[in-house]
């Protein structure tokens, strides 16, 4: 993380959270995992309007990694979405 954080890529960070975000997923750090893709994707919202796609594509993929995290916690409340209750009545 702390070498993504130094890269001068917008993406580094992102990439990052969710690397790490998987392997405490796997450790069933539950938390932990969200948390980290809660804030890579508030990270990548600002960036929404430059029109990147790989950025977008990013908080897709934090999103899913989200969702997985909570299913397999069977955790499953939309509240507890990363990107707030927003995104769950957005669908």
């Amino acid at each position: 993380m702390s070498a993504a954080q130094s890269a001068d890529t917008p993406a580094a960070l992102p990439s990052a959270a969710w690397t790490l975000g998987m392997v405490h997923r796997s450790a069933g750090d539950t938390e932990t995992a969200l948390a980290l893709a809660a804030d890579a994707i508030r990270l990548l919202e600002p960036r929404h309007d430059q029109g990147a796609d790989d950025l977008a594509g990013l908080t897709g993929a934090l999103l899913l990694h989200a969702a997985l995290t909570c299913a397999r916690a069977e955790q499953i409340d939309p509240s507890r979405s990363p990107a707030g209750n927003d995104a769950a009545g957005s669908a």
